[in-house]
This record gives C-alpha cells, sequence and structure tokens, in this order.
C-alpha cells in the first residue's frame, strides 16, 4: 500500500491528530494516526516518533470506492474501500462528520 499511495509532499491543512484506526485489519494504529481530508482525497501519516518508519498515505477520491459507517463496541467506524484493491482501512467516524462538507457526493453510501 506504500508504493501505491505513497503521499505528496503537501498534506492536508485541515487534519486530526491523535486518531485511532486500522489497516488491511492487521495495521491498529491506537491514537497515533494524523488524517486529513480535503477535496482531493484522504491524507494519513503517523505521528511522531512512528514517522520515521512509515511513509505517509494518500488516498485520492477516485480510488475510493465507498465509505461506510460501522458501529463497534467503542463506537462508530468509518470504512473505508478502495477501487484498485480488496483493501480496507478504518478509522473514527468522528472524522468524517467533521470534514463531511468536502467529501464528493455518493462516497458515503450507509449510516447505520
Amino acid at each position: 500500500m506504500e508504493k501505491e499511495y505513497a503521499a505528496p509532499l503537501r498534506f492536508s491543512e485541515k487534519k486530526c491528530s491523535f486518531v485511532t484506526g486500522t489497516i488491511k485489519k492487521t495495521g491498529y494504529y491506537g491514537n497515533t494516526l494524523t488524517l486529513g481530508i480535503d477535496q482531493m482525497g484522504i491524507y494519513m501519516k503517523t505521528i511522531l516518533p512512528l514517522d520515521y518508519s512509515h511513509t505517509p498515505l494518500f488516498f485520492p477520491w477516485d480510488e475510493i470506492e465507498h465509505i461506510e459507517k460501522k458501529k463497534n463496541i467503542l463506537g462508530f467506524i468509518a470504512i473505508i474501500s478502495l477501487k484498485k484493491t480488496s483493501q480496507k482501512f478504518s478509522f473514527e467516524w468522528r472524522i468524517i462528520e467533521k470534514f463531511r462538507m468536502v467529501i464528493p457526493e455518493g462516497k458515503i453510501i450507509s449510516e447505520t
């Protein structure tokens, strides 16, 4: 995923830090992600000191199939499905709520 979705030098100006998320169900990042969402897509990177060993990622909107809201034991999470692969990643739903105004119409498919 790092090679295919390596982030450009620019990171979204609007961002949230200390976010919990998962990548591919095996990578758990408890309060260690910084996420940004803008008109271009979703930016993701780890916070210091983890950022030295993890490449920042960028997922353009045209590569994102959909965003789904799911309930888990801690609340709601956003599951992001990618078009090219069967890979998914997830993070706290509150991030979607915060940046909803820049998410393209039709990307959010369900809210349970």
